[in-house]
């Protein structure tokens, strides 16, 4: 599969002003999304670059759909994990937001539960904790991964989260992913362009976030953010290079798939990302 990077939006529809009985009317030709098929693409290969000391880390595709991890150092292949179970996570929201991931509190009242499947931390991190490398993992609530004393307080992975990991070397986890993909068809002023669809929510409360952008591809901070950047306090990468709204600063650049953001809000926010990709010429 191949094709070019679009953004799914609707700017450039088409609009038509009309003037009826002197009064001014606007309309504008949106496009017709139709769910066409499902496709199953091949297997691709995303890579997690872990530096010794610190890290803010997140899966750059979809957790449900790993299906095996490689441990690297050096480039050279270490060890490789082909058994990844999945078991089910409970993320309940209030009002559209995260609060907290439990599997032990249902049908809460006022709360939307969603649930996806997910694997361990622990298996995450297995191949280079053979080795003795990772120190400690935590999650956005604090909850620590304490691979020395053979403590798991993260257990399975949200998919709206980051992660800080620790390491006393450098290496890199390498993600196989399969999965169905959704064809959309989208139509524009009789124009139909097919596209595969990926992407997600992101999700950020009130306060200090660990944030992962499920994203394929680099992309413009600045344009990410862009629908709720006047309710962020400050944005830090995994180098420490920080995105101040205020100033109108941005020392990040463009957000790293793989990579993890620290972020303060003001708010609750969410951010939809609708990352397509072309696929007119590699359908029938």
């Amino acid at each position: 599969m191949s094709g070019v990077l679009k953004i799914a939006d609707l700017e450039g529809d088409e609009r038509i002003d009309n003037i009826i009985n002197g009064v001014s009317y606007i309309n504008l030709s949106l496009p017709t999304l139709v769910v066409d098929s499902t496709i199953t693409i091949e297997e691709e290969t995303f890579s997690i670059p872990f530096l010794d000391g610190w890290n803010i880390i997140a899966l750059p595709c979809r957790i449900e759909d790993v299906t095996k991890i490689q441990y690297f150092v050096n480039d050279v292949l270490i060890s490789t994990d082909t058994n990844i179970p999945k078991s089910d996570v409970y993320i309940y929201t209030k009002k559209g937001y995260t609060t907290e991931v439990s599997n032990s509190q249902l049908n809460r009242p006022g709360y939307i539960e969603e649930v996806h499947d997910s694997f361990g931390i622990t298996k995450l991190l297995q191949l280079p904790n053979a080795d003795n490398q990772i120190v400690i993992a935590k999650d956005n609530n604090g909850n620590a991964y304490l691979p020395e004393y053979s403590y798991d307080g993260i257990g399975n992975m949200s998919k709206y989260e980051s992660f800080q990991v620790k390491t006393n070397i450098s290496f890199t986890l390498k993600l196989t992913s399969k999965r169905d993909h959704i064809i959309v068809q989208s139509t524009v002023n009789g124009i139909t362009n097919s596209f595969v669809q990926f992407g997600g929510y992101v999700k950020i409360s009130s306060g200090w976030n660990f944030i992962r952008f499920p994203l394929k591809f680099s992309q413009g901070l600045d344009f990410l953010l862009a629908s709720v950047i006047n309710n962020l306090v400050i944005i830090k990468n995994n180098d420490g290079a920080a995105y101040l709204p205020e100033y109108n600063y941005n020392g990040i650049g463009d957000v790293v798939p793989g990579e993890g953001y620290q972020i303060k809000s003001e708010i609750d926010v969410e951010i939809t990302l609708l990352v397509t990709e072309d696929f007119t010429n590699s359908i029938a």
